[in-house]
């Protein structure tokens, strides 16, 4: 029998209500009988998520990156830890395009003035909010094993995260990848 450690259901903020229930009532079914450890959401939206009143998860998948810092300034990842939902981060590279230095005219004035690499502002970011212990786990996408390998051997800054603050953005079509046109 094939088991799985975690399960998500991905954009449940955007499921309807009918559809989450069913999927909801499967996942804990098959959690009953041993065959999934935890259920998890992976989220794009967590202000959504919070509206609907969604029952809480094992596990919970979460971007935040240099642009993407709205879970900072939220609760919900508080009340995650309250009732001991495992908070994973994801998309730590916007999905690769922090690795360009050209993503934003503001992205690139960043690097410049501190004198930064892509990946060292990003691992520097995050190793600011990690030492914060919100997150468990860390969910990292790669290419190739020169990526790994860069990424392990990048070293990072202490920086304070007033140096980041400004990178911050709610705008959607930067920070959504469902958003995006190719």
């Amino acid at each position: 029998k094939i088991k799985f450690n975690n399960v998500y259901i991905r954009s449940p903020e955007d499921l309807n209500k009918s559809d989450f229930a069913y999927t909801y009532k499967t996942l804990i079914y098959l959690k009953e009988k041993k065959q999934i450890k935890k259920i998890g959401y992976s989220i794009y939206d967590i202000n959504k998520l919070h509206k609907k009143k969604l029952p809480m998860p094992d596990t919970i998948q979460v971007p935040i990156n240099l642009f993407d810092q709205r879970l900072l300034k939220s609760n919900y990842l508080d009340l995650c830890k309250k009732n001991n939902v495992k908070i994973y981060a994801r998309s730590i590279f916007l999905q690769g395009k922090l690795l360009n230095p050209y993503f934003s005219k503001k992205y690139t004035k960043f690097l410049s003035h501190n004198h930064l690499s892509p990946i060292q502002a990003t691992k520097s970011f995050f190793n600011l909010i990690y030492t914060k212990n919100v997150f468990d786990k860390v969910v990292i996408g790669i290419d190739n094993l020169n990526n790994l390998k860069e990424f392990f051997e990048t070293r990072f800054h202490h920086l304070k995260y007033d140096y980041f603050k400004n990178l911050s953005t709610l705008n959607s079509n930067i920070i959504d990848p469902r958003l995006w046109k190719y």
